[in-house]
């Protein structure tokens, strides 16, 4: 505690000698976990400076796990170059239409900015790039391990019409067609209705870093959105085949669905695949899902209820099953509270979890919070014995 103490003093002394502008902030969290015999506790401290003794382009946030530095991110700017250092931060995806570089957790590195110019290195990636942004798109080189890659992605809007296209070409060097990836995409300059496809010569490429999933020669998305009785309607199709085998994959990839929004009520449903439907019973439907939810306010509150069938009945149910949900949150002057609560039928198990949250505001430039429950319904079904309180400070 006393460590902790003397990095907290050394820390936050500088910020009294320096003018700092007003959207500096700190916040300190503890969370205390009971899920096992022996209770952990974690203690995390992040903070948000801009220093105005350094001048406008600089500013400063890191984080503090008990009394090592879990994460940092230092910002300098001067004119049109600005450089930015970063441990253990999300940072650093590629812009181009495909993605070809998709970094999704924190990363130790480095990027720089001159003009419309961005050069990005990983510590903790064997991975550096350059990319240049013109007027109608992105060209992109990149160093992965001992290989190079490459995109140049060329787009725009010509009247209703909006155009995008690229062309990936991982380990370029190898000089193989099949490391190729082509994207073209039409759609109405409101995205009401559009088609993407994307066509690789080989079944085998994966993009290392990239968000696009492959695996088949040819990958086709047609959407259209329209309004009608009221209403906004979304239908859909994204598919994927290849060249030897096209209406077996139509038949085994494609996912059809639709949704409509009408106020506070939306309605979905969707099918994944077609080849498995063996019968009129919902068993033999294999993969498919229908739901709604549906907004409401009540006793100056507002909530949500939500309904879904299908299989799998849950991200982390796998057979046939139900999900019920509802959540709901009313404030009392300065005291604002929410609460959600998940209940899952599923054909083997019946697992349900809560989740409660009380904000304290008025404080000034501060709040506190507090919580009980692990609030990540989409990977957890069963309620997690975990307490939580934050103190936030801004200035």
């Amino acid at each position: 505690m006393a460590k902790r103490l003397q990095i907290l003093f050394f820390l936050i002394v500088p910020l009294f000698v320096f003018s700092l502008s007003t959207n500096s902030s700190v916040r300190f969290t503890l969370t205390l976990d009971f899920q096992n015999e022996e209770p952990t506790q974690s203690f995390q401290t992040e903070f948000n400076l801009n220093a105005n003794a350094l001048g406008k382009g600089f500013d400063l946030s890191f984080g503090l796990s008990g009394s090592s530095l879990s994460t940092a991110r230092v910002n300098f700017k001067f004119n049109d170059l600005g450089l930015q250092l970063y441990k253990n931060q999300t940072f650093g995806s590629s812009a181009d239409p495909v993605v070809l570089y998709n970094i999704k957790d924190g990363q130790d590195g480095v990027s720089v900015r001159f003009g419309s110019a961005d050069f990005v290195a990983f510590n903790t990636l064997d991975l550096m790039y350059i990319q240049y942004g013109y007027p109608f798109g992105v060209v992109i080189l990149g160093k992965r391990g001992d290989k190079f890659d490459t995109a140049v992605s060329f787009g725009g809007k010509f009247g209703d019409i909006s155009l995008t296209s690229e062309v990936v070409w991982q380990d370029f060097v190898s000089f193989k067609v099949d490391n190729t990836v082509f994207l073209f995409s039409v759609a109405e300059k409101s995205s009401n209705w559009g088609v993407r496809y994307l066509i690789t010569p080989s079944k085998e490429l994966k993009l290392s870093y990239s968000p696009q999933s492959l695996g088949n020669n040819n990958i086709l998305s047609l959407w259209y959105k329209f309004d009608a009785f009221g209403a906004k309607f979304n239908t859909y199709l994204n598919t994927k085949f290849d060249f030897d085998g096209i209406v077996s994959g139509l038949m085994r990839n494609s996912e059809i669905g639709a949704d409509f929004s009408l106020g506070e009520l939306f309605v979905y449903a969707k099918k994944t695949g077609l080849d498995d439907i063996t019968g009129v019973m919902p068993t033999d439907w294999g993969k498919f899902s229908l739901g709604f939810s549906y907004g409401f306010s009540m006793f100056e509150g507002k909530g949500k209820i939500g309904y879904s069938f299908g299989k799998p009945a849950h991200n982390t149910v796998s057979t046939l099953g139900e999900v019920f949900y509802g959540e709901y949150g009313r404030s009392f002057g300065n005291i604002h509270l929410f609460a959600k609560y998940q209940k899952i039928i599923g054909y083997y198990e019946e697992p349900e979890t809560f989740f409660l949250e009380a904000k304290i505001t008025g404080l000034g430039n501060a709040e506190v919070k507090f919580w009980l429950g692990n609030g990540d319904f989409y990977n957890n079904n069963t309620f997690k014995p975990i307490v939580g309180a934050q103190f936030s400070m801004w200035w």
